[in-house]
């Protein structure tokens, strides 16, 4: 039988006998040539044959499930045929596969920085890794703390004297705020927008931490006379002078935080007073003294330089 196979005029695709349509671009092409089909006998001997060389059942199966069927006309058609043999229906009809998207969309700037931190987690694990690898080289920690031979810590400052604008001198003179016994200082309230000064001199120039001021202990005494209220700090390094609300209780206060680096003397002016009390009712009230009394003031500093 002659060979009548031909080439598509539209895509150059090969089109085997008896193919109205090209397989490659589904181009029709008509019957060509007006092909007469051949009759074959078959005889007992050929049939024979036939029966002995057909394929198992299982390769017939296998070759139906690789060809394509034409969605249109039922042609069974070879897998890699993209259009029908018979009628040129486009045979892969379905979207092509589609990537899918990334979960997360990483911009440069996002992946240098997830760069930079796997290098910082690197390095910290080899740190780690070295240092207990070398752990028995590893020095013994000292104690760093400071003591007071590298920084001296505050202590009473040594005054070498100490003077009062007012003042009883004979039963409370103006030393026993220095002196460290239970002795008080006394003196007269001074009038309103007056004040009372207190002056102390150094015996070496003194980098000043605090200053406590210590009332008369709690009873009649600390609620008969008058208490410092409103106080004002100065010394001889410091331009501006500090001022500072006492609170009205007995015994020491709160330290005052007055820092300087190098005083040779401190003023404390007594700005305003809480008033005394009376004591008692009817007959047997006692009235309150017209005094301020102090019992103790102590100054916490470090040797300037």
């Amino acid at each position: 039988m002659a060979n009548t196979d031909r080439t598509c005029p539209s895509c150059a695709g090969l089109v085997t006998q008896g193919e109205e349509f090209c397989p490659t671009c589904g181009e029709w092409l008509g019957i060509e040539g007006g092909v007469e089909s051949e009759e074959f006998g078959l005889s007992a001997e050929s049939m024979d044959d036939e029966a002995t060389t057909a394929p198992p059942a299982s390769y017939a199966s296998a070759q139906e499930a690789q060809s394509t069927r034409c969605p249109l006309c039922g042609t069974d058609n070879p897998p890699n045929n993209r259009h029908c043999e018979q009628c040129g229906a486009r045979l892969q009809t379905g979207q092509l596969p589609v990537a899918p998207q990334p979960m997360i969309q990483t911009t440069a700037a996002m992946r240098t920085a997830l760069i930079a931190g796997g290098l910082l987690v690197a390095v910290v694990v080899i740190a780690f890794v070295v240092n207990a690898l070398r752990g028995e080289d590893t020095p013994e920690v000292t104690d760093t703390t400071l003591t007071s031979t590298t920084v001296p810590a505050s202590a009473e400052v040594v005054i070498n004297d100490v003077t009062c604008s007012a003042e009883y001198p004979t039963a409370h003179p103006c030393g026993n705020l220095i002196d460290g016994t239970e002795a008080d200082w006394n003196a007269p309230v001074p009038a309103a927008g007056e004040t009372l000064t207190i002056t102390m001199e150094f015996v070496n120039p003194t980098a000043i931490s605090f200053v406590v001021i210590e009332n008369l202990a709690e009873g009649e005494r600390f609620r008969r006379n008058y208490r410092p209220r409103a106080v004002r700090l100065s010394t001889s390094d410091v331009s501006t002078p500090f001022s500072k609300t006492l609170d009205d209780l007995p015994g020491p206060l709160t330290p005052i935080d007055f820092r300087t680096q190098g005083s040779v003397s401190l003023t404390i002016e007594i700005v305003s007073t809480f008033p005394s009390e009376s004591i008692g009712e009817g007959e047997d009230v006692q009235p309150g003294f017209e005094d301020l009394s102090i019992a103790e003031i102590t100054v916490y500093g470090t040797p300037a330089g």
